[in-house]
């Protein structure tokens, strides 16, 4: 059995979930099966991750909500430029989210952001997600719908890891 097949059955009242595949390969780069199985069970577990994968609807657009505050206060002019151009936050957030950023960010940085993610919580990932905005910043704001929006989909994965976590850390969240 693999280890979604395992959670399925632990767990068949959220089975398998489009993007969990993203984070059970993560584990495995790093561990063997039975110890990626109690990773994933432990972290799929937390609230934040149940709302994502149960598709709570009401819980998410609050994490959007929580987002978009968080948005305007650190970069207000990139929140306004995107809110011009009605791009929001469910059409590139959401799958961040969801892969804890394996499908956007090469995989040393993402198993960084990971490292962050599980010492400082749910919010690094907002932290990140703004990090990722910040650091491409000039790019956005010169874009368009179509190109702010495949942009954010489609992160460039020449991406520089230095300038991603020191605009993480430029990213306040109080």
């Amino acid at each position: 059995m693999t280890v979604l097949e395992c959670y399925a059955t632990y767990k068949p009242e959220i089975g398998y979930v489009q993007g969990m595949s993203y984070l059970a390969a993560h584990l495995l780069l790093y561990n063997d099966t039975y110890y990626t199985f109690m990773c994933f069970a432990n972290l799929v577990e937390s609230n934040f991750f149940q709302a994502l994968f149960k598709m709570e609807i009401k819980l998410i657009l609050r994490h959007m909500r929580v987002f978009d505050l968080l948005f305007s206060h650190n970069l207000p002019k990139l929140f306004e430029r995107f809110q011009e151009m009605t791009i929001s936050p469910e059409q590139y957030l959401l799958n961040w989210f969801i892969t804890i950023f394996t499908t956007s960010l090469p995989i040393p940085t993402a198993s960084k952001i990971w490292d962050h993610y599980i010492y400082y919580g749910e919010i690094y990932l907002y932290r990140t997600a703004l990090g990722i905005l910040l650091a491409h910043k000039k790019q956005l704001m010169e874009a368009d719908f179509e190109k702010g929006v495949s942009s954010l989909r489609k992160l460039p994965e020449t991406m520089n890891e230095d300038e991603l976590f020191q605009s993480i850390a430029q990213i306040s969240v109080h």
